[in-house]
């Protein structure tokens, strides 16, 4: 007697004919996108903290929409998509490891304080692949929202650069736009330029120009920069 094996199968990406757009889940995606340019640095100590703060309520207030508004026990494949791909587990598996190094900690505070940031980026991150298993649109609106970033960050450093050579500005070290330093600003630009990469290799027309435009810029701006992101 054979046993038989029922597989489990993804469940599918909802076809763009076949259901419109939901405002809220391009709002939350817009959040995400936005909140690390746009959250204002408060006068604070440590200017991540509001970033982080803000990071962890759009986190929670996702959260409890997507389980007010979709049940998860009738899609349970879906919420336990990432859990069941390489990314997910790697993921999960980094978190896990953070985690463990409570064991080994010198200060207790600051072990708490970055595995806190851990499990923010990590929600994000779930919440982020359950809004894309709905809808493959989803992403296409990722990708140009942060590869307009990007082009908003090259174009501050082009005016910073202007305004160095104008002697207005001292050095180059001025040059920061919303970030910290300008080299958590120039890593800010080399994380985005995947996204414009993207729209390069796999969009047609005016995405695809945009696109090539995008990273000219982009590595223009990273080597004006004269930070480790360059090389």
């Amino acid at each position: 007697m054979t046993k038989q094996i029922i597989k489990r199968k993804r469940p599918p990406l909802v076809k763009s004919s076949t259901r419109p757009i939901n405002v809220v889940h391009v709002l939350i995606l817009l959040g995400y996108a936005l909140i690390v340019v746009v959250t204002p640095n408060f006068l604070a100590l440590d200017p991540n903290g509001p970033k982080f703060l803000s990071l962890s309520l759009l986190n929670l207030c996702s959260f409890i929409f997507l389980l007010v508004r979709n049940n998860p026990s009738s899609e349970p494949g879906r919420y336990g998509l990432f859990f069941r791909n390489r990314i997910g587990l790697a993921y999960t598996l980094f978190l896990g490891v953070g985690l463990l190094s409570f064991t080994k900690a010198i200060n207790i505070p600051e072990a708490i304080l970055t595995f806190v940031k851990y499990f923010t980026v990590f929600s994000a991150t779930y919440i982020l692949s359950v809004i894309l298993s709905f809808d493959r649109r989803y992403f296409r609106l990722i990708v140009i929202v942060m590869a307009s970033l990007l082009l908003i960050d090259c174009f501050t450093v082009f005016y910073y650069i202007s305004l160095y050579i104008s002697k207005v500005i001292p050095s180059i070290i001025e040059i920061t736009s919303v970030y910290s330093n300008k080299n958590i600003l120039a890593s800010a630009i080399f994380v985005k330029i995947p996204f414009a990469l993207w729209l390069y290799t796999f969009e047609k027309r005016w995405l695809k120009i945009f696109g090539l435009c995008v990273l000219l810029c982009s590595f223009l701006a990273t080597f004006y920069m004269s930070t480790r992101a360059f090389y």
